[in-house]
């Protein structure tokens, strides 16, 4: 399999291209530090190695370089992400450590087609559950745990997890990005069908308690961390 051809000012050993860098400062009026905290750039196989390379190692292949059966459908319909676009690492509230996750948005500059025929603006890794997404506030560490400690905060729920929250963040209010419909949510148990509203922080680290709902307006609620 021929990889696809990578523009000619994508330069690899750049953590994030200008154009990505524009597009979330001046194109969603995000601060610059929080972008350099929270994107980088991707092309190539690493953009694979991103999305799908647990799968790839499953299925006996490290990379594209092995065009066996499993690998070829793991790549189909994927050629044009590797053509580049960023990703969205943010922190992991799970341990309240600033290090990646498993779970990352990807928005390729050249979206595939999905085969419903709509185009995927954004990607996610393949069987990585939807989590929680937090930005990094560049030189503060201790963010959101200040959030947590003063309950008289609202904290902004948003199904994005990317611009918005760092938009929402450099105008000085705390945001958390839920995508999907269930992300964050415990499974339901039958014994107690609704799952859990509150925001505790102990339920919060471990991504059990967060909910989303709507106004009667059809726009995301505001909630907080509740003891």
């Amino acid at each position: 399999m021929v990889s696809p051809r990578l523009p000619i000012d994508f330069d690899l050993e750049e953590e994030l291209l200008p154009r990505h860098l524009e597009e979330w400062t001046r194109g969603s009026g995000v601060a610059e530090a929080i972008v350099r905290a929270n994107v980088q750039s991707y092309a190539g196989e690493s953009v694979h190695e991103l999305l799908i390379g647990d799968r790839l190692e499953q299925a006996g292949a490290h990379g594209q370089q092995y065009a066996t059966r499993a690998v070829r459908a793991l790549l189909n319909n994927r050629d044009t992400l590797a053509l580049g676009g960023w990703a969205c690492h943010g922190v992991d509230l799970q341990n309240g450590c600033h290090s990646d996750t498993g779970f990352v948005v990807f928005k390729p500059d050249h979206p595939r087609t999905k085969k419903n025929g709509r185009i995927a603006k954004y990607e996610h890794p393949a069987g990585i559950p939807e989590r929680i997404v937090a930005l990094r506030m560049p030189g503060d560490d201790d963010y959101w745990a200040r959030i947590k400690a003063n309950p008289s905060i609202d904290i902004v729920l948003d199904e994005s997890g990317g611009k918005k929250l760092g938009a929402w963040l450099t105008a000085g209010i705390p945001a958390l990005g839920v995508p999907g419909i269930w992300a964050g949510t415990p499974p339901l148990d039958s014994a107690d069908p609704e799952p859990t509203t509150g925001f505790g922080y102990g339920e919060m680290l471990n991504r059990n308690q967060a909910k989303k709902e709507k106004d009667r307006g059809g726009h995301w609620s505001t909630r907080r961390w509740q003891q």
